[in-house]
């Protein structure tokens, strides 16, 4: 028999999956799930343009905290020491939640995806406030598979242009390097310092370091195009992952408000 504690809470989400249905509209369940996790990105992962999540799956099996499917996606995204994210996805598959206890059963898998415009870069490089004077970034572009920096050093009372070419490498499964002994010095007349090469590329691989995400991840592929860098991998579960996800059931779960039956 259901212990008595548990029956109205029982009754009430019985009685609103049953007018959802019977209104042939059930997918108020899943959004309200979806608010729920909405509601705590910013927090949990930074804040951003926009977040947007949905939820797949049937309603009854999201009231009883089986999740087929979560996907969420924030655009603007702003990291902790890293270049803003035009987009990051992050999906996880088969979320089963034990929703008394709150606390997350099982994850089958989960993946990220992350976007860094172009523009995003620049202004990234251009923050850079304790570089060398004498050098400067007028603008990097980005082309297939490669990053291209377009700068000028300051040196007998001018400015010369000089261009440094570029390739992501992956050197951890966190982390994007650009190793200054491959980088292509071309169109000055005077020599770059490998130390300013290394300063750059000491920057670029500090903003493309992804262990400053909320949840640990594995980067599987790194693709560069003219518009964008595209990042993609998998999100690791781990007992740490766990924990965050239950942090957030606990903070999104509804307060009870009403006083316990006599």
């Amino acid at each position: 028999m259901m212990p008595s504690s548990w029956r109205r809470p029982a009754r009430i989400l019985a009685a609103l999956a049953f007018a959802f249905l019977l209104s042939g509209c059930a997918r108020p369940i899943n959004r309200h799930a979806e608010r729920l996790i909405r509601e705590q990105l910013n927090g949990y992962i930074g804040p951003a343009g926009a977040w947007t999540v949905r939820v797949d799956g049937a309603p009854l099996n999201t009231l009883r905290g089986d999740l087929a499917r979560v996907a969420i996606r924030g655009s603007g995204v702003a990291l902790r020491d890293a270049i803003e994210l035009a987009e990051l996805e992050v999906t996880l598959t088969r979320l089963k939640i034990d929703i008394g206890r709150r606390k997350v059963r099982s994850v089958g898998a989960a993946g990220f995806r992350a976007i860094i415009a172009e523009a995003a870069i620049n202004r990234y490089l251009k923050q850079d406030a304790g570089g060398d004077p004498n050098y400067r970034v007028r603008v990097l572009r980005l082309q297939q598979g490669k990053l291209i920096l377009y700068g000028q050093r300051r040196m007998l009372g001018r400015w010369w242009d000089f261009t440094v070419r570029a390739e992501p490498r992956l050197v951890s499964p966190t982390r994007l390097a650009y190793d200054p002994d491959r980088m292509t010095v071309v169109g000055v007349r005077l020599p770059i310092p490998r130390s300013v090469l290394r300063r750059y590329a000491r920057r670029l691989a500090s903003g493309f370091d992804f262990s400053v995400l909320p949840f640990p991840v594995r980067i599987t592929s790194v693709a560069v195009d003219q518009a964008a860098v595209s990042i993609t991998g998998d999100v690791e579960v781990t007992d740490g992952l766990r924990d965050q996800l239950d942090e957030m059931a606990r903070l999104a779960a509804p307060k009870d408000t009403t006083a316990p039956p006599p």
